[in-house]
C-alpha cells in the first residue's frame, strides 16, 4: 500500500462538461449542447471571480504615453471599458510617483498634487504635464472564459480546483432552472460550498499599494 501525494490538478473543460452532464441527468447530450455548458460554467467562473476579487483585486497594467500640454489622452486600446484601479507615472522607472484618483468635478483644484480622472473615457491628469510621461494604468482584470477554449479535451480552467465542485454545482443549478428541476438537496450541498468559498475569499489577502499621507499646504 502506498501513500498517494500526486495533488489534484485543473480539471479540462471537457471533464467538467461530462460531470455537469452527469449532474443534470443528460449523459447522452440529448438536451443540453456543450456550448450551453460552457456558458453555465462560465456564470459561475464569473460568480467565483467577483467573489474572490471584490476586496483584493486582480490587476492588469498597461503603459499609455500622456503627451505633454494634453488636457487628456486616450486609453491603450482593449481597457477602455474596464475599471482602472490605480496609476503610477513610471517616466522614472526607479521612482515610479503614485497618481491619486479624484472626481471629475474636482479635477481643475488640483493645481500642485497630482491626480486623475477620467473624462469621456480619456484619461485626465492634473497639473497638466509640461512633457511627455509613461503612465502606467492599472485596471480590474476580467475573469477567464471557457467558452472560447480552443481544445476542451486538454484545456484546463484557471480556477482554484479545491472548489471544482462548486463549479459543477453552480453550473448545473443554471441549466435546470428554467425547468424547475434543481433537486432540493443539492441546494442544501450548494449553499455548503458556497458558504464554504465565501470563507475562502474572505480570507485572500493581496499586496496593496501604501497610499501617500502627507498633508500639502500652500
Amino acid at each position: 500500500m502506498a501513500v498517494l501525494t500526486t495533488r489534484a490538478v485543473a480539471a479540462t473543460v471537457s471533464a467538467l462538461t461530462s460531470r455537469i452532464r452527469k449532474i443534470v441527468g443528460d449523459r447522452n447530450s440529448v438536451r443540453f449542447s456543450n456550448a450551453d455548458i460552457y456558458e453555465a460554467i462560465d456564470s459561475a467562473l464569473q460568480w467565483m471571480h467577483n467573489e474572490m476579487h471584490a476586496a483584493h483585486p486582480m490587476t492588469g497594467s498597461s503603459d499609455v504615453t500622456y503627451t505633454g500640454d494634453a488636457t487628456s489622452v486616450a486609453l491603450p486600446t482593449g481597457i477602455e471599458g474596464q475599471q482602472l484601479y490605480y496609476l503610477l507615472d513610471v517616466t522614472e522607472s526607479d521612482s515610479p510617483v503614485y497618481i491619486e484618483y479624484t472626481e471629475p468635478t474636482e479635477l481643475e483644484k488640483h493645481a500642485k498634487v497630482s491626480a486623475w480622472t477620467l473624462v469621456n473615457q480619456q484619461l485626465a491628469i492634473r497639473p497638466t504635464p509640461t512633457d511627455n510621461r509613461t503612465i502606467r494604468v492599472f485596471y480590474l482584470n476580467n475573469y477567464i472564459p471557457v467558452k472560447n477554449s480552443a481544445t476542451p479535451s486538454t484545456d484546463q480552467h484557471a480556477y482554484i480546483v479545491n472548489f471544482e465542485r462548486l463549479i459543477e454545482l453552480l453550473a448545473a443549478t443554471e441549466l435546470q432552472e428554467d425547468d424547475e428541476e434543481i433537486p432540493k438537496t443539492r441546494l442544501l450541498r450548494l449553499q455548503e460550498l458556497k458558504e464554504q468559498f465565501l470563507i475562502f475569499a474572505a480570507a485572500y489577502r493581496g499586496p496593496e499599494f501604501v497610499r501617500d499621507v502627507r498633508t500639502y499646504k500652500w
